[in-house]
């Protein structure tokens, strides 16, 4: 509110904003109203992240399934083949395997001969549990030698068996880091600029539908693409048509970034195929009904899925840019929430 000059007083349509949202024995508060109501107008299906978070996430994604499909290292068990960028080593558990889950007494020798016959010539290496907004995720280029080596394309630090031990833990999944839509890259070449779908499947008809869309866009240089780490994202329309500002992780919006004019027309390529793949997505998680997809588009413009959340849905990103992060189906989510009131799970935070 600082940031964006928003004044932190009563606004029109907060009355009935607090009374709609205060049902789970938690009054709403009015400030998180009063901020996303500056951007996308006096919205009563505004969404207040902490209700979202302790009550509508944690009845729509039960807590006792969440430990077994937050591990990235499950994605190649979960989702048909071509889903996920492939596999190419992973660790679960602190034990190597390869992409068909043999296990592996990994040695350097094996690394490398693992790496080079890898058909690839750059990896991403990232924490297959955990990890947030970037972090520990690395981009290794192929050298291009007589003798190759795999070295970070930040920092020049060379990949080896030391290396994997001394900078991950005990899960890790390492892919190939396939090359991005023309288009896409334009926006910026050195990262992957993924699509965050939000999915619901209706407790009505147990189908699922989108409904929300940024795109996030790395700063110059860099290889991950969130707003905590530099980045931008911005929203875009049900029809795939891009909005004409961007956003930082506070809310600052700007019609330029990276040198791009968003206020020209610009358009997510292949958008119904991307639409229907997140849907796809979505069928294959049935223990949970609210989904934050994130996708890239490969060179062919296909859809691939990087990875999905199923907790901090982080309803920011959409009512800054889009509206409110339910859309439609508000309504249907409050009402079934609030009838599974009493089947809440208890949230301990250690």
């Amino acid at each position: 509110m600082r940031k964006n000059g928003i004044e932190n007083k009563k606004a029109i349509g907060e009355k009935e904003w607090v009374k709609k949202w205060s049902l789970f024995g938690l009054k709403a508060k009015p400030t998180q109203y009063r901020v996303f109501s500056h951007y996308i107008g006096n919205n009563i299906n505004i969404v207040p992240e902490d209700i979202c978070h302790y009550f509508i996430e944690t009845i729509l994604n039960p807590m006792r399934f969440r430990g077994y499909y937050a591990d990235k290292n499950i994605y190649d068990i979960l989702f048909p083949f071509g889903y996920i960028p492939r596999t190419i080593l992973r660790k679960i558990n602190g034990a190597y395997y390869d992409n068909d889950y043999n296990s592996i007494h990994l040695t350097e020798q094996q690394l490398f001969r693992i790496l080079n016959n890898s058909e690839t010539n750059r990896i991403v290496i990232k924490p297959s549990v955990g990890g947030m907004s970037g972090k520990d995720v690395r981009v290794f280029y192929r050298t291009n030698n007589s003798s190759p080596k795999w070295k970070d394309v930040s920092t020049d630090n060379i990949l080896d068996l030391h290396y994997l031990e001394q900078h991950y833990g005990s899960n890790i999944i390492i892919q190939e880091a396939a090359q991005q839509s023309d288009y896409i890259s334009q926006f910026n070449p050195s990262s992957i600029n993924t699509l965050r779908l939000a999915i619901y499947r209706s407790v009505l008809d147990n189908k699922c539908h989108v409904i929300g869309a940024i795109m996030r866009i790395g700063g110059k240089g860099s290889v991950v693409d969130n707003a905590h780490a530099g980045g931008c994202y911005v929203g875009i329309l049900p029809d795939g048509v891009f909005c004409h500002e961007v956003y930082n992780q506070y809310g600052q919006k700007q019609t330029t970034f990276n040198d791009i004019d968003f206020t020209k027309n610009y358009h997510y390529p292949n958008w119904q195929e991307v639409i229907e793949f997140a849907k796809s997505v979505g069928s294959f998680i049935l223990h949970h009904r609210l989904l934050a997809l994130d996708i890239m588009l490969d060179k062919n413009d296909k859809p691939h899925l990087i990875e999905f959340n199923l907790e901090c849905f982080s309803t920011w990103l959409f009512q800054y840019t889009t509206g409110g992060a339910f859309g439609e189906f508000t309504d249907e989510i409050l009402s079934y929430c609030k009838n599974k009131q009493n089947e809440l799970e208890e949230i301990i935070h250690l």
